[in-house]
């Protein structure tokens, strides 16, 4: 088995990640780290992305890098302060505003999620990921009837499997099995080797009495 400095000096190798030792260029750190984040050596990206922030304390891109650093390793408290920096030093950096969102999202923060997800689609709106964020967020917040317009335009705008079974999610909390059948359905059409399409149409045929569809599901 390797030693973490034998594995170190791997990765440096195949990514060609040399630090940028003394340098005072806030790029040559951002790019370090992006490096080192690439290849899953979280604690040393976030360092390089403090050298980049102590050369230039409102690099937003540093403090974005930073937080989805954090993020990767669930450290969300950090992450969030992060991203607020990125927001604060650049308000139409609809990257950080996302990652902010998913960070209050984790913190269960979903009435600040909702506006810092509702505030990337006014910068892009053509962002399905931030409609299939929300459409979770309003969820939990149990506005249905927003939840499923937001699904609709993540559908709408690129149909993945993950965002009709997110769609049948909220229709299953509804009490409107039979939509959400439907949903699953469409997902297992798009990805018929899906896990969670199968597991979720088997609680919907569960909450219909249909037994034994909701068994051969659930053993999918």
């Amino acid at each position: 088995r390797l030693t973490d400095p034998q594995q170190d000096a791997i990765i440096t190798s195949a990514l060609n990640v040399a630090s940028p030792g003394n340098s005072r260029d806030e790029f040559e750190w951002l790019s370090y780290g992006n490096k080192l984040l690439r290849s899953q050596k979280y604690e040393k990206a976030v360092d390089a992305f403090e050298q980049a922030i102590q050369i230039k304390p409102n690099l937003s891109q540093a403090w974005y890098a930073r937080g989805r650093a954090q993020r990767l390793q669930q450290k969300y408290k950090e992450a969030l302060q992060s991203f607020n920096k990125a927001t604060t030093y650049n308000p139409t950096y609809d990257p950080a505003w996302r990652e902010l969102g998913d960070t209050l999202f984790a913190l269960n923060r979903y009435e600040e999620a909702r506006q810092a997800l509702e505030k990337v689609i006014s910068l892009k709106p053509d962002e399905f990921i931030a409609y299939r964020g929300l459409c979770n967020v309003l969820g939990e917040l149990g506005n249905y009837p927003k939840a499923i317009q937001a699904c609709d335009q993540a559908i709408k705008i690129n149909p993945q499997p993950l965002q009709y079974i997110l769609r049948g999610d909220i229709r299953i909390s509804m009490g409107d099995t039979s939509e959400a059948i439907k949903d699953f359905n469409e997902a297992l059409r798009l990805q018929p080797d899906n896990p969670f399409a199968y597991r979720q149409r088997g609680v919907a045929r569960s909450s219909e009495e249909n037994y034994q569809e909701a068994l051969q599901d659930l053993n999918k």
